[in-house]
Order: structure tokens, then sequence, then C-alpha cells
């Protein structure tokens, strides 16, 4: 009890007085004082004995302990810890000296602070940066996520920079480096590595607080309650990953630059990603993040903290040497310096020594600008004796003269790489450079413009570098290819010339090939001077060889080519040594032969367009192609057209459908028989072999049709099945027949003819005795089958035969319901006349019921063309003649508009027929960017015909649009052919038509905007789809019809209608549906004299922005006018007359400050004439007549627009204002029926302008007599 009065009362006390703090909850900001046991014992946590014993000997024991032994301190911590909480007093953990702050109500507290146990500590502050929120705040609060995505966001920036530097990286560069870069880039690289290391404070820093830990100064402070040293840890190791992020990123980077400028411009943008935390703080510490993280980076800016001298390190380490704790980042970072500075030079020597330059590539040469550059197409490999100016020497392998060669020349054009095949000088005659370049690497020129030494760009160059795929200099495209067709054919000018191909031995070329010389030589077996096919590195050429040298044989040829100065000769060679060029070929479609590409002659070379700048290598004339083709075929490799079979062995093949030549390659077009296979797009059906407009061979008329109506003619019947069917019925039965069923040109138009014949049984007792008399087919059972025929069918267009069709006897015992429908399809052109004629042979039938139905139907067309029924006893013989429209692109456009173009009967029918044959409304048609005024015409037309019950149209030629009146009552008005206006006056017309069939019709007019219908021709009810579909209508008028229902809830759909005027009509139903006050640009609403009730919406406020015109006026509307009337402050005419409204007439209709006419007579309205009518100063008409309004006459005297003031047949009082004296313009005065008295002014008399003045009829209190025009 001692130690615990001497702790608590001793000279060494540090408990804080109650009243510097504590009491008011403010414990943390206590400062570190000596008080008295009286202080102590007044404060109100510690008010009992038992609670400052228990928990000032934990304090005491803890602070003895603290240095002694982790493992005791952390138990009595606990224990501590429990105290607090079951008593409620943690915040009596700031009175302990270790847990305390260093902020005091004073300020900072000393460096150096001398507590109970003597010990020494110094101060230090966190780090300003988003880290610190990460480490020292909750993981449920905003500022803790605030600053995890900041730490987030910077490591993955820095991530994904890595990924990309060091992306598609080889084995043998992991970081791709560049091949070399130059003496200044070297230096700066240099001085860079160690600004990379030291300049990440982020590093070292994190080193310092994983190593040392954290500080045991924040387990008592209230502030950072939440600092745990797992959240240390993990902040501090946050804060160090993103700082060897930031420096591995920074030395990719500057080893990776080939400029000074690249370099620096990299150093500030890490610099920029690794200062994001410190700027977010910044930024949190203004507000930015919310106040909350403002707080919060605002206390970690101010805190400081009170710090051993023996803190050691983190939690949980059995042994660290303080030392080494102490300067563990220094060391951290030396090691890291250390580390990077070895790999700098490692890397340098590297790229010195040339360990990431290319080595092989492969080079394309094109031959347009240059065109013997392809002979030196191949692959290049690295000279292994020296480089120039640094840089590798590259050859063309394969070669030994006449060798291709890449090096760099550092005298042309400061510094290029250049092309050149003679000596060993790159700067001595090059022949194409790269432009001026300091890249060490020849394979990074391949994206830069090459250029002749003359200046002249070269149109193609491909530099690739060498994959394990790649067969360049090897013999693997000639193995693959050795034995693919040992033979081809050249067809030129009508010759055919025939090669044999030949490979190169083994000892030819040594073990690398070049480009020419990787590839098979076809030759000619013509003797001396044969021709040659050889590859010239970019293209396959035929070349006489007589002018390539004097040959005496094939072997003396094929020994040439085997030798390099062959290919140096064809530099020297004359100009007409090429017969004939292939189509360029690179790496992607060389195929190591010359068969699968286009082949042309030469072109001339006094051809002007000629502008190669050497005729030796002639470009191609692409007017004049040549064949080519292997004439040996191959199941596998070189198969025969069109399903021929090829026969290995022999390599001939045997061809199908009418194919011929070698591998079939002759098509059967244009020879006037329809052949199935080649009845396609591609082949132009056949050449129009299939289609009677188009067959032009000899045999065109001898086209058949196997399968008349689907019935297989070889199976109808048997010869003396024919005979009897010819006694029968007095005529042939042909089986020949005659058509184009396999017609299937787009162009043309396709119709159907169906038969169907009703079933006819043979009942005549004697028929065994003629089966046995005509020797007939006995086991056919004639008398159980049931029979239909088919008539023969003759079809011309334009006086020419199109199809035939034979007379058909279709018997079997499945009849018994009726026969089927028969149909056979066929073409015809667009613009024929055309004529069906078939035969009647039912007119020799015995039976009472049978008949014919045919029908002629067109491919786009659900009615039939023509339906006629031929029946017993009918001995003409039917013809149906019918034009076929000018234009397909017309029969496609109506056939969903109209139920038949062909029917001229019908409106739709008629107009879509004339409209066929005009030229103009084709024209439209075809340009489907005009296909709208087509059928806008369509639809005009239509309107009309309806309206004048008539098939007459317009004329396919006029315009629509340029006529002001198409009819009498019916205007149009029109913007660039389409129509934008319609008006129809319906009492011009005396046709009984439906609404509902005139907005159909409109559909035609998407861009209508305005439609106006007056007359007779209004009734029915409004038309809901038809109404709803006119989605740019604006005006929207129909009047003086006979209109009936209610007005549609659908007209709400328009939302760019204007004006609605539904006058004088049958209408019923609301007056203003609800939902058609959600037109926000309604300007004009009048649905005057119909039969419409309901009262007025107070929703009418909504149109107060927009509504200017609102007629009620002769309905059956009851209940008050609402006030809301008055915020209709855009109104000019309100019209509310001849309804059953009543109640006053509300005081806001003053606010109708637009206001030209005010009329509301006629209802039952009480109560005052508002006094606010004053403020309409722009009113013309008032007209409050036939109401039950009292009091007196308001002064409207200001109102100098007033013309019209009709107040009689009312209860008003009082005497006539004498200020409508001053009306000027008042031309109608009636006061009648009141109960006025006294007598007319006699300002009344000044007014001029004044026709009717009815005053004192029904006001028997006024005296006095006439003044004027009133009475």
């Amino acid at each position: 009890m001692d130690a615990f009065q001497g702790t608590i009362h001793g000279k060494n006390s540090i408990i804080p007085d109650a009243e510097d703090g504590l009491a008011d909850g403010n414990a943390r900001q206590a400062p570190l004082r000596r008080i008295s046991s009286e202080n102590w014992s007044k404060h109100p946590l510690l008010s009992s004995v038992n609670t400052k014993m228990t928990y000032t000997l934990l304090l005491d024991k803890i602070e003895r302990l603290e240095l002694e032994s982790d493992s005791k301190t952390k138990e009595l911590e606990k224990r501590l810890q429990e105290t607090e909480n079951k008593l409620g007093i943690s915040p009596l953990a700031s009175l302990i000296p270790w847990r305390s702050s260093s902020i005091t109500r004073d300020g900072p507290v000393d460096s150096t602070l001398i507590t109970n146990n003597n010990t020494k500590r110094s101060t230090f502050k966190l780090t300003p940066d988003m880290y610190s929120i990460l480490a020292c705040w909750e993981w449920s609060t905003k500022p803790f996520w605030a600053s995890l995505f900041v730490v987030f966001l910077q490591i993955t920036l820095l991530s994904v920079l890595i990924v990309d530097l060091i992306g598609g990286a080889t084995v043998d560069n992991i970081l791709n480096l560049p091949g070399n870069v130059e003496y200044t880039v070297r230096i700066a690289q240099a001085v860079a590595v160690p600004i990379a290391v030291f300049k990440q404070e982020d590093l070292r820093e994190g080193i310092e607080g994983i190593f040392l830990g954290m500080p045991h100064a924040f387990r008592g402070d209230i502030k950072f309650q939440s600092m745990k040293p797992i959240k240390w840890r993990i902040g501090y190791f946050l804060r160090f990953a993103q700082g060897f992020l930031s420096m591995f990123a920074s030395f990719i980077l500057l080893i990776q630059a080939e400029t000074v400028f690249d370099l620096l411009l990299n150093f500030l943008g890490i610099e920029f990603i690794s200062d994001l935390d410190n700027l977010a703080f910044r930024l949190a510490g203004i507000g930015y993040f919310g106040i909350t993280t403002r707080d919060c980076v605002n206390t970690i800016s101010e805190a400081e903290f009170s710090k051993d001298e023996k803190d050691t390190g983190v939690v949980g380490v059995a042994f660290s040497p303080s030392w080494f704790k102490k300067y563990a980042h220094i060391l951290g970072v030396f090691f890291i310096f250390i580390a990077m500075v070895s790999s700098f030079i490692f890397y340098a020597a590297q790229q010195y020594d040339g360990e990431y330059l290319t080595s092989t590539v492969r080079v394309e040469f094109g031959d347009e600008t240059l065109p013997f550059l392809g002979i030196f197409n191949g692959c290049y490999t690295a000279r292994s004796d020296g480089t120039i100016a640094e840089r590798l020497v590259y050859e063309q392998m394969g070669r030994s003269t006449m060798q291709g060669k890449l090096a760099y020349c550092s005298g042309l054009d400061d510094g290029s790489w250049v092309f050149f095949h003679e000596g060993d000088d790159p700067c001595n005659n090059p022949i194409a450079s790269s432009g001026s370049t300091k890249t060490f690497d020849v394979l990074e020129t391949a994206e830069s413009q090459w250029y002749t030494n003359t200046g002249l760009p070269l149109e193609y160059l491909q530099i690739y570098k060498i994959d394990e795929t790649d067969t360049c200099g090897s013999r693997d495209l000639l193995d693959a290819t050795r034995d693919t067709c040992l033979t081809i054919e050249f067809e030129l000018e009508g010759q055919s010339s025939t090669f044999q191909k030949h490979q190169l031995s083994a000892s030819d070329g040594g073990e690398a090939l070049d480009a020419m010389r990787s590839h098979p030589i076809y030759v000619s077996a013509n003797g001396s001077n044969p021709e040659v096919v050889i590859f010239t590195g970019r293209r396959w050429v035929l070349a006489n060889s007589s002018n390539l040298g004097s040959w005496e044989n094939t072997t003396a040829l094929l020994d040439a080519t085997g030798n390099e100065e062959f290919y140096s000769d064809l530099l020297e060679a004359n100009d007409e040594w090429i017969l004939s060029v292939s189509e360029p070929v690179d790496r992607v479609n060389d195929q190591g032969t010359p068969l699968g590409l286009q082949w042309y002659f030469p072109r001339d070379i006094n051809d002007e367009s000629n502008t190669t700048i050497d005729f030796n290598f002639r470009i191609s004339d692409l007017t004049r192609p040549v064949d080519l083709a292997c004439t040996s075929c191959n199941s596998k490799t070189n198969p025969c057209l069109y399903e021929g079979l090829c026969r290995d062995t022999t390599g001939e093949c045997e061809c199908k459908h009418g194919a011929s030549g070698k591998l079939c390659r002759e098509k059967p077009l244009g020879d006037g028989i329809c052949n199935t296979y080649f009845n396609t797009p591609e082949n132009e059906y056949d050449g129009g072999d299939c289609c009677a407009d188009t067959c032009e061979g000899v045999d065109c008329d001898d086209s058949s049709i196997d399968f008349p109506f689907g019935i297989d003619m070889s199976k109808r019947g048997n010869a003396s099945r024919a005979a009897w069917f010819e006694i029968v019925f007095g005529f042939d039965t042909p089986q020949n027949t005659f058509g184009y069923d396999e017609c299937r040109d787009p162009d043309q138009a396709s119709f159907t003819i169906e038969m169907k014949p009703s079933v006819w049984r043979f009942f005549d007792p004697e028929a065994p005795l003629i089966t046995s008399l005509l020797g007939l087919d006995a086991d056919f059972d004639w008398f159980n089958s049931f029979y239909c025929i088919v008539e023969k069918v003759l079809l011309t267009c334009d006086d020419k035969p199109y199809m035939e069709l034979p007379a058909i006897l279709d018997a079997s015992t499945d009849y018994d319901d009726g026969c089927p429908t028969y149909r056979q399809s066929f073409q015809v052109p667009y613009g024929a006349s055309c004529e069906v004629t078939y035969s009647n042979y039912m007119q020799f039938l015995r039976s009472e019921d049978i008949n014919l139905l045919v029908k002629v139907v067109h491919s786009f067309d659900e009615n039939p063309l023509y339906e006629g029924l031929s029946q017993l006893g009918d001995t003409s013989i039917p013809t149906f003649p019918w034009d076929v429209p000018l234009s397909k692109c017309i029969t496609e456009a109506f056939s969903n508009r109209t139920k038949s173009i062909f029917d001229k009967t019908t409106i739709e029918g008629a107009v879509a027929n004339s409209l066929s044959n005009s030229g103009r409304a084709i024209e439209w048609c075809e340009n489907k960017g005009d296909r709208g005024i087509l059928f806008e015409r369509f639809g005009l037309e239509a309107l009309l015909m309806l309206l004048l019950g008539s098939t007459e149209t317009i004329g396919g030629e006029v315009n629509h649009c340029s006529l002001q009146k198409l009819d009498e009552g019916f205007f149009t008005r029109c913007n660039d052919d389409r129509v934008l206006s319609l008006e129809i006056d319906g009492d011009y017309y005396t046709t009984n038509v439906m609404l509902a069939d005139l907005l159909g019709l409109m559909q035609s007019f998407p861009q209508l905007q305005y439609l106006g219908i007056n007359g007779t021709v209004l009734n029915g009810p409004i038309p809901v789809m038809e109404i709803a579909n006119l989605h740019n209508l604006t005006t929207l008028g129909l009047v003086n019809g006979r209109l009936n229902g209610t007005i549609p809830t659908e007209i709400s759909s328009l939302q760019k209608l204007e004006t609605v005027i539904l006058d004088n009509n049958e209408l019923t139903g609301p007056a203003i549906p609800s939902e058609l006050l959600s037109l926000e640009r309604l300007s004009t609403y009048a649905v005057s004299n119909n039969r419409l009730g309901g009262s007025i919406p107070v929703e009418i406020e909504n149109l107060k922005a927009s509504l200017q015109t609102l007629h009620l006026n002769g309905n059956e509307i009851t209940g008050t006018l609402p006030t809301v009337l008055g915020t209709l402050e855009e109104v000019v005419s309100l019209k509310l007359e001849g309804n059953q409204l009543t109640g006053t007439i509300p005081s806001t209709l003053g606010n109708l400050r637009f206001a030209l006419e005010l009329t509301i007579f006629d209802n039952r309205l009480t109560g005052s004439i508002p006094n606010s009518l004053q403020n309409l100063r722009f009113l013309s008409t008032l007209k409050l007549d036939g109401n039950e309004l009292g009091g007196t006459i308001p002064g409207l005297g200001m109102l100098e627009l007033l013309k019209i003031v009709h107040l009689d047949s009312n209860l008003l009082t009082g005497t006539i204002p004498s200020e409508f004296g001053n009306l000027s313009l008042l031309s109608e005065l009636t006061l009648f029926s009141n109960r006025l008295s006294s007598s007319i002014p006699s300002t009344l008399a000044n007014l001029t302008l004044l026709e009717v003045c009815n005053i004192l009829g029904g006001n028997s209190n006024m005296t006095g007599g006439t003044v004027g025009v009133c009475t």
C-alpha cells in the first residue's frame, strides 16, 4: 500500500489533473504533469478505492517491467485492457507516458522526456503520404479505403508499365534492350543509375519501417488507437514494394532509352507515378476526398510521437541486433545500388558485343521501282569478321558472287543503312538506303521508307526476323513441292507450250540456297534455246532462253541455272527475254510453285505508262492476263475441276457435268443446253442457257422439262395406256415437253401455273371388253382408279414460246379425296407481254361434275394474276394475256403494300401497276435513297382514287409535288419531293369513305407534319393505330364531320404535336383526356361544338409553357373553373361558352397577360366579375353574358384595345362606369337584362366606332334616355 501511495502521491506521479481535460472525455489531450491525490480522488471514473488500487497497481507493474520482459509486459497489458473494458475507463490509457501523445495543450513536448523510470525518448513524425493513413486508420473508415485505392492505383500502374516494357521479350533479351546506343546515351545512363536508386525515398523508408517496427508510443494514443503492428508492417511493406517497383521500372526505362531525351522523359513519367501518394495526401488535406479524410490528414500531419531508444523492431523477431535495425535501410539501399550498377555494366557489355542485334533476317525487295531487285531476295546473315560503324554487316545467304549486302554508311544522310552488292564499302555506289537513322539494328528500319540512289521511294520492302518455322536458305520448300505438278502449260496468244519440272541437285548452291534456287525450274522441250520458267526472287517469269545465252539443249540450260553467274546475266539481258510474268510473291503466298498465281503479258517497252528505270524486268500488263495450268492432275495437290475424277496413274481427268479440257477447265456455257451444275450466279446461270430470254445457243429450242407439273413422264403410263387416252379424248399424248423450268435468274419475274382438276372415274361396264380389244394392260385396275386430267399449256411472251406442257392423265387409287394441285413454275423477263393458253379436254368427258380450276400466280403476289374455272360443256380454249411489270424493283417494293400488283380493279393494284410502267417511278425505286418518294407517290394516288371512287391515276410521269392542287379539294405541300402537308376538303367528294382508310394511306408519308381533313369524309370513330403512327405530325385538324366516339388517348404518343383541332363533330367522353396533357409542345387545342363532357382538369397547368389557344365551347363540360387556368400565361384565346360550368370566375384569370379573347357566356357562373381582369391589357373581346354574375361592373377603361364587351343577361347592379367612354375601339356593348341603375353615361357618345349598344332593356331601375347609339 505504501508503494501504491507513493506511486500516486509521490513526486514522480504522472497522473494528470481532471481539470486538464480528463473529466470531459478529452484525456488524450492531457499533458504529462504531476497531480495531487486530491485531484486524483476527484476523477469521476475513479470514484472507488478498489478501482484506484487495481488500476494503479497494474500501471506501476507494467511500467517497471516494460524494459525487462516483453512477454510479462504483454500479459499485464492484457489484464490492464480487461480492467479498462470492465470499468469503462479506457480514456485513462493516456495517463501512461509510453501510451500518451506528445501533442498537448501546451504544444509538443521536448525532444527528450524523463519518465518515472528515467527512460530517454526521442520524437518523430509520420511520413505525410497515403501509406501513413493506410497504417494508422481503421479498416472500415473512408480514409483507409481512400488510401488503399491510391496505393493500389500506384502499384498497378507500375506493374503494368513493367509488364509492357518487357512484353514480347525473348530468352536472349529478357529486358527488350536495343542492340546498342550512342556514347552520349551511355554516359547519361551511367549518371541516371545512382539517381534512380537514391531518389526513391519510399524504398528507404519502407526498409526502415519494416526493420525498426512500430514504436511503443502508438499503443496508448487514442487518436491512433487502431494502429497495430500488423498494419504497420503492411503499410511499410507496400511502401517498400512501390519504391522497389519504381526503381526497377526506372532501371528498365533508362537502359532501354536510345536517346538522352527519351531517358529524361521516362524519368519524369516514373517520378509522376511515384509521387501519386504524396499528391493524393495533399489533395486530401484540402478536402478533395471528403471532410473525414481531410481531418485524418491534418491529424497525421500535426502528430509527433516519443520514441524509446530501445524500441526494437518488429514484434515477434526473436533476435535482431539493434545496430542492424538502425542501419538496415542504409545497407539495403547500398546493396540495391551495387546490384543495379552491376546489372548496368553487364547489359552495356552485352550490347557492345552485339548480343542483342538480329543475326539473320529475310529481305523481300519489290520490283515495282527497281525491277531487278527481286534477284537479291532471300536470307541475310551477319558477317563474323567485323563490323562497320559498330554495326553488323549482313550478307546474302547461298551466294558467293552477285551477293547482296546490308551495312551502315555513316557518311550518307548523317548515317543510313544501305543495300549494295559490289565491293565491301557500303558508301560506294549503294543501290538503296533507309534514310537518316542512328539505329544499330537493321531490323528497326523495316518500318522506314527506303529510297533508290536517285531518290525514288521503294514501293515494297520487307525485312523480317527469322523464326523457327522459316525455311530460309534450306531445301524444305523444294522438298515440299518435289512431287507437285511435274508438267505445266502456258496459253499464249492461242499457242500452248508445255514445260517439264526440274529440281536442283543436292550439290547445286551448296548447303544454303538463295531465294531463286530454292524454287524449281520448268523447261520446255523445244531442243535448242528452250523456254524456261524461273523464279526471280519476287516473281515467276517465262523467259526466252535465247536472250540469256546460247544453249545446245535442255541439259546445258539446267547446268547454267545452277551457276550463280546465270543470275548476274539477268541484269545484262536484252529487254525481250521475258515472255510472261506472274503477280508479286512474298513469304505469305509463296508456295514454291508458279501455279495458283495470276500471270500477265509484260507491258510494252514503248508504253509511256511503263515508268520503271530499268526495262530488263518489264512490269506486267494487267489488261492482258495469261493462262497457266498444271496439265497433270493429282487427287491431293492438283484435283480435277467441277467434280471430275483424277486418274493418278496417268495424270488424266474424267470430266463431269459437260466440262472438258485439261483438268476439266472448260465449262459448257452458252451452248443452248441448260446445265444445272453451272446454273449459278458465278457462272452467269450457265451462260444464260437455262432461261428462254437469255439462251442464245443453237440447241435452245430443244430444252425440255423432265417433270412437268412435278410428274415423272417416264412413269405416267405405258404405250397401251397412252393409246387408250388418245381413243377416249381424241388427241395425242406427246411425251416431249418444252420449257425452261430451271431458270433461276433473279432479274426475271417468277410465276406459277396451278391446276386443280376434279376427280373422274371410269365406270363403263364395257371396259373389260375395251381393255381386251385394245390390248391394254390387264393388270391395271381401271374401275377402282381415280383419274386427274392436267390440261395442255402453252406459254408465249412477245410472240416467243417459253413453255409447252402436254396434257397428262394422272391415275391413282389414292385420289379418292380429290386431285392434288399441280404446279409448274416459270420465269419471264420484266416488261414482256405474255399469254397463257390451255386446252379444255374436259369437254370430251361424259360426267356432269367435272371441272378444272386454273390459276396464274406471281411470286410476290398473294392473289392470283389469273383465275379461271372450266366446266363441262365449255368448248372454248381459254387464253389469258397479261403484261409483266417493267421493273423488278417496283414489283418487290409493292409486294407488301398491295394485295395484287396485277389486279387493276383495286385501287392499290391500279396505282402499283401504273407506277410499275413509269420510268420516273423506276428511277425512284432503284435509287434506295428515293424509294420513300415512290411510296409517297403511291399513297397520294391511292388517296385521290379513294376519294374519287375511280381507278384513274394521275399519270406516271407527273411530279406530285410540282402541283399545288392535284384535284379540287386535294392540296399538298412538299419539300424535296417529300410530302409535308396534306389538306382534303371532304365536301367536294361524294363517295362514302371511312376515315380509317384515309389515315391508313397516310402511313406512306413518314415526314407528314400537317394534316387537315374536313367535311363528310369524316365519319365513325377516330382510328387509333393509324393516327398514332404519324410520328412527325405537328398539326392535326379533323373538323366539320361526323366523327363519334372519344378522343383517342394514343394522340399523346405524337410528341411533336402542336395543334389539335377537332371542332364541329359528334365526339363524346372527356373534353381534355389527361394523357394529352403530356404533349409539351401543344399550343392549340380546339374541340368546339361536340358532345364532350367532364370537367377541366387541374393538370392543365402542365401546358402553361406552350398553350396559347384553348377552345372548349359548345360542349357539355361541368364543374368549376380551376384557378390553375391563371397559370396559362401564354394563352391568347380562351373560349368556354356554351357549357354547364358553375362557381365563380377565378381572379387568377387576370394573369393571362397576352389574352386577346375571353368568352365564357351561356354557363351558370355566379359571383362577381374579378377586378383582376383590368390587367388584361391586350384584351379585345370579353363575353360573360348569359350567366348569373352579380356585383358591380369593374372599371375596364384601362383596356384600350377592347372592341366587344358582352355582359348582358346577368344580375349586375350599380351604375355603368363612365370609363367605358375611354374605350375608343369599342364596337359592341351589351348590358341589358341586369339590375343596373342610374342612366347611360354621356361619355359613351364619344365612341365613334360603337355600332351595337344595348343597355336599357331589362334594366328597370335605369333612368334617362338614349345616348348616341346606346338604347
